[in-house]
């Protein structure tokens, strides 16, 4: 066994944790504390990643199970129970905010086709992605740039929530949005550049993030209001419209009506804090 192998994972990656800034993957390292890409003043450090371009060694991969939604809850249960019955010990586990698991193991040097490698298995009941670190720069036209691959996954004994925002209980199942918030949100959704390829969610609206908030929306009145409001009050672009039916039906397998909110927290800041931000934060204190 390597050296690098009989260290924990902790251990292994301690000098490659970012604090997650704001609940986004825009982050600082912890080392120095300097912040990159967000306003200081507006800094609010929230949780751990992981940025594999930091870490000194590059056998070490995640691999993320990503167990439908449309299972119950007993069923995505028993599904990660038998994934990890089938683990040997020595790999490490994190059950994810919607009960799917993050398996922190060695790669064995396999060389892998990128860092991200996205859906390598589709189940009837899961699929599975793989992150390692295999290439530091961005590759274009066949030649290697000097832009910097961002290469971040969530760190072991961390957790993703928010204290006015998305809510995740502990089974992982994600609370619905009241009809008044929900109402809300879809109110908010006008004047948006709707763009088809999903970007950084603080960086432009992509249609399928539209529909996937939608679609989380329990009350059908409200949801087909917003639905109804995405041409007529916003610009779509020419591929977005295009891809319209395609973005609907994806979004309505990956229901999440927080969505909304961060959609609106970037897109429509002046409305987010003025109308949606004390709606969470009376939610909130109504737990």
């Amino acid at each position: 066994m390597q050296e690098q192998d009989s260290k924990t994972i902790i251990e292994r990656v301690k000098d490659a944790m970012i604090n997650i800034v704001n609940y986004t993957k825009i982050g600082q390292q912890e080392s120095n504390g300097k912040t990159t890409g967000i306003n200081a003043k507006r800094q609010q450090i929230t949780s751990k990643l992981i940025d594999l371009l930091l870490k000194d060694e590059d056998n070490l991969c995640v691999v993320d199970i990503d167990i439908h939604k449309d299972k119950s809850l007993e069923e995505i249960d028993k599904i990660r129970q038998n994934l990890i019955d089938s683990l040997p010990p020595n790999v490490g586990l994190v059950k994810t905010a919607h009960g799917g698991l993050y398996i922190y193991c060695n790669r064995n040097y396999y060389r892998l086709p990128s860092n991200r490698n996205v859906k390598v298995t589709i189940t009837d009941c899961f699929d599975i992605d793989v992150f390692a670190q295999m290439t530091k720069y961005k590759i274009e036209n066949g030649q290697e740039t000097k832009e910097i691959i961002q290469n971040r996954v969530v760190a072991p004994n961390t957790q993703h929530d928010r204290v006015y925002g998305e809510q995740i209980n502990d089974d992982g199942a994600i609370e619905q949005k009241n009809d008044e918030l929900a109402s809300a949100c879809v109110d908010g959704l006008k004047n948006l550049d709707i763009h088809k390829y999903p970007q950084l969610i603080n960086v432009e609206v992509s249609l399928l993030r539209i529909f996937c908030g939608l679609y989380g929306i329990t009350n059908e009145s409200i949801r087909a209001e917003g639905i109804g409001n995405i041409r007529k009050f916003n610009k779509l672009t020419v591929n977005a419209d295009k891809n319209y039916g395609q973005a609907s039906s994806n979004g309505d397998r990956k229901p999440n009506p927080w969505i909304l909110t961060k959609i609106l927290r970037y897109h429509n800041n002046d409305y987010y804090e003025q109308i949606i931000k004390p709606l969470l934060k009376k939610n909130y204190e109504a737990k």
